[in-house]
């Protein structure tokens, strides 16, 4: 989390008269011992001290990206555009896959939309975030209301559906072509001129999409 959180902390931050402040350097140490880049900005709101690693580099929001959404329907709902105790039935169409609870429950649950922020929030429920990006308007209303708020460097690329649609097609094109260079290697090692043949069939047929659509049929 603590490398998500980079980039909505745009501007430079100052520096101690003699360098790095003792908290910058201790926050160094302790984040060399993560074994991946990692960026981390803190702020102690009563004495305005401020520390951080690689706090003005971007880094990918994943489910930061959630916050904004809650802020929207927070927003929208004191403008009397959003009733947070509406409920909504979520359908199996509605089911996202990675982090959540929502897809365990069963069919025909009805979550008040402040249930739904909650779990889009507390365990970063994916069915509940595609469910409120579509409440407050979609992936552009979100960056439109991103821009005009002054976080020029965050962007809500895709829903949680398209992301993970996207991942599983790549996933299925990759192993499709795998497989394709085997059987080739395969046949050359059998030296079988009717094996060769139909293995080069087989690598130069389109990647096969039925392996995806298999795959992401549970979130659809």
């Amino acid at each position: 989390m603590i490398a998500l959180c980079a980039p909505f902390q745009m501007q430079l931050m100052p520096q101690t008269t003699g360098g790095k402040s003792g908290l910058t350097k201790l926050l160094e140490a302790e984040l060399s011992r993560f074994p991946a880049r990692a960026g981390l900005y803190v702020k102690h709101l009563r004495s305005g001290e401020e520390a951080g690693v690689r706090a003005d580099e971007a880094f990918n929001s994943a489910s930061v990206i959630k916050l904004p959404v809650m802020v929207i329907a927070f927003q929208m709902a004191d403008q009397k555009k959003l009733n947070l105790d509406d409920r909504v039935e979520i359908g199996k169409s509605d089911y996202r896959g990675g982090t959540g609870i929502f897809k365990y429950h069963d069919l025909g649950q009805t979550p008040t939309l402040r249930d739904v922020i909650t779990e889009m929030i507390i365990t970063s429920d994916n069915t509940a975030t595609d469910m409120m990006i579509a409440k407050v308007g979609g992936v552009a209303r979100v960056n439109q209301w991103l821009g005009d708020n002054g976080y020029k460097g965050l962007k809500l690329n895709s829903t949680a559906n398209e992301l993970f649609r996207k991942r599983y097609e790549l996933t299925a094109s990759q192993s499709d072509r795998s497989a394709c260079m085997t059987s080739t290697r395969a046949a050359r090692a059998a030296g079988s001129t009717e094996a060769i043949t139909a293995a080069a069939i087989n690598r130069t047929a389109e990647p096969a999409t039925t392996t995806a659509s298999g795959i992401f049929i549970s979130w659809k």
